[in-house]
């Protein structure tokens, strides 16, 4: 069910090319990576892989938690940093845009039965 697992040595590996490239948004990110062969390389995706799902980033992010993410990218870029591929002043980035919606709030529903209630109450 749902999209398939992204392989986490693949996930991180794109998210350092989002990192030294500065490709700041996840679609953005997985365009790029579909389009540019040494892109693909790096990450180690063939030209006949599926190139992951923008919307499987924010949820990788949200399972592993900002802490663990930060923890886990901080190392990668500390061993980029003792082999010379990134400078010194370099930081973490994270993805997090918001996009406007076209919705109307009178066109959502309650999780909370009891709010619900409440809400049709108050509109009578």
């Amino acid at each position: 069910m749902g999209r398939p697992s992204i392989d986490p040595d693949v996930y991180f590996r794109m998210v350092l090319v989002a990192y030294l490239y500065g490709i700041k948004s996840d679609r953005r990110l997985c365009e790029e990576v579909y389009c540019n062969f040494a892109y693909r390389w790096f990450c180690r995706l063939s030209p006949k892989d599926k190139v992951p799902d923008h919307s499987s980033f924010s949820t990788i992010r949200d399972r592993f938690g900002e802490e663990i993410h930060e923890q886990v990218f901080g190392e990668i870029v500390k061993l980029c940093q003792q082999h010379g591929l990134v400078t010194e002043e370099c930081s973490v980035m994270t993805d997090a845009t918001l996009i406007a919606a076209d919705a109307s709030l009178n066109s959502l529903t309650h999780n909370d039965t009891d709010e619900a209630d409440k809400e049709a109450d108050s509109q009578q």
